[in-house]
């Protein structure tokens, strides 16, 4: 019985040895990884200019319509730049660009042709 408890041990052992070096290359292998996209990243900023503005407008509100049109403009770079389209998108109409800055007079009527016909009409709440 002594020959296969020593049998034993020294499959505990050497299971447990095992795991431990699994786990020293794993752990030395991932401080790697996050050494070289720790690298990587400053140099893909550099690489790509709208990087830094696009992390800016993530933190761009509502209130701040000077930046927020920059950022509109920025995202429409972005856009044509993944869709690989050649020329600048046409500007669109947007809350900004109204003069007021109220969108609900550019359009003051709702498109209506979906509803069925016979169907009452949808009120605005503007006095119609």
């Amino acid at each position: 019985m002594s020959a296969l408890s020593q049998s034993r041990r020294l499959s505990i052992v050497v299971s447990v040895a095992t795991l431990v070096l699994v786990v020293a290359a794993c752990t030395i292998e991932l401080r790697n990884q996050e050494q070289i996209s720790s690298s990587a990243a400053p140099a893909a900023e550099q690489a790509d200019p709208l990087a830094a503005e696009l992390a800016r407008c993530r933190t761009v509100t509502l209130e701040q319509t000077e930046a927020l049109a920059k950022c509109r403009q920025i995202w429409a770079e972005r856009r044509r730049q993944f869709l690989k389209q050649k020329t600048a998108p046409t500007p669109t109409l947007t809350p900004t660009a109204v003069p007021n800055g109220n969108a609900a007079e550019v359009n003051s009527r709702k498109d209506e042709s979906r509803v069925p016909q016979g169907w009452p009409s949808v009120s605005t709440g503007q006095g119609e």
